[in-house]
């Protein structure tokens, strides 16, 4: 899949890349259950095998709405619209390919304000959910839920566990109508118990959900986020993007330059050093996903307080 980057006047920014990351970030308070977004990322990488510069850059754009669309859906394109600024940007030329690795952030909510850089109603994407493995083994069942998103499937499920039961969960699922990223976004300031819970369910057992059905507080102060990739991002691993949230936001968190440059020993060029940076034989460039975008939605600190219930 290859997308484009317009203004909402529908001049073209960027054209024919494969490859982005959007990133919301949240917390959810213990005492009152209320969601927080306290910020958001992005990131976009091209690359060809043309040799040529990039047509323009988004450091030369300042803060302004965007809309992401993929360049497959047509008429009914999807689109996601987002306010974003580019902060950092590194540029690679090698013998035989071009790489641009650009990252972008979100405004900051002003005075208490509810954030609004993210909208995503035109976000539509056909998907079938699997049912067997390449060896024909039916696929294990696995449902998230939350909010109104009803039983979507997930490609993968991580849950860590402490002496205290579920201290984390980390969640992919494809990046369907609605996106996980916008029913946290739109709920923003409300509180979780007024919602439908974040929901497991693992073949026909018992739906595992969050908070569980007691009495507030709820059982810890979580910290959350919700990351879309696409291409090249694909390439990450659920622990680089745990790392990610460490570097990015947490204490002691990497400047804009230093996270660019993490993110580009990740992807893109990877396999390039300074042995092979001239072998015209070689090129890193990520071709397109032929699936659709994943949401990695991540939730630590589920139990920092009180017991929750394991998973599996």
């Amino acid at each position: 899949m290859s997308y484009r980057l317009e203004d909402l006047q529908k001049k073209v920014l960027l054209r024919d890349f494969e490859s982005f990351l959007v990133r919301i970030e949240f917390n959810i308070a213990r005492a009152t259950g209320r969601i927080s977004v306290t910020g958001g990322k992005a990131a976009i990488y091209q690359s060809n095998t043309t040799n040529q510069d990039f047509p323009g850059s988004l450091m030369d754009e300042g803060l302004r709405w965007v809309r992401l669309i993929d360049n497959g859906q047509q008429p009914q394109a999807t689109q996601l619209d987002l306010q974003l600024e580019a902060v950092a940007e590194t540029t690679l030329d090698l013998v035989n390919e071009t790489a641009r690795l650009t990252l972008l952030e979100v405004p900051t909510p002003q005075g208490g304000q509810a954030p609004g850089w993210l909208a995503a109603a035109n976000w539509n994407i056909p998907y079938k959910p699997p049912k067997v493995t390449a060896d024909g083994t039916p696929f294990r069942p696995r449902w998230f839920s939350f909010d109104t998103i009803g039983k979507r499937y997930c490609d993968a499920l991580q849950e860590g566990r402490n002496n205290n039961g579920c201290s984390a969960l980390r969640v992919v699922c494809p990046m369907l109508n609605p996106p996980i990223m916008s029913r946290i976004f739109l709920n923003h300031g409300k509180e979780i118990r007024d919602l439908q819970p974040f929901s497991i369910q693992l073949s026909s057992s018992e739906p595992w959900k969050y908070p569980p059905a007691t009495p507030p507080p709820i059982p810890g102060a979580v910290i959350g986020s919700v990351t879309a990739v696409q291409g090249a991002f694909k390439q990450l691993l659920l622990s680089e993007l745990e790392e990610l949230n460490i570097r990015w936001s947490g204490p002691g968190s990497l400047s804009n330059e230093k996270i660019l440059l993490l993110l580009a020993s990740w992807i893109g060029s990877q396999g390039r050093n300074l042995e092979t940076c001239d072998d015209s034989r070689l090129n890193s460039v990520v071709p397109p996903s032929p699936d659709s975008p994943l949401e990695v939605l991540l939730l630590e600190g589920l139990n920092s307080i009180n017991w929750v219930a394991p998973v599996h």
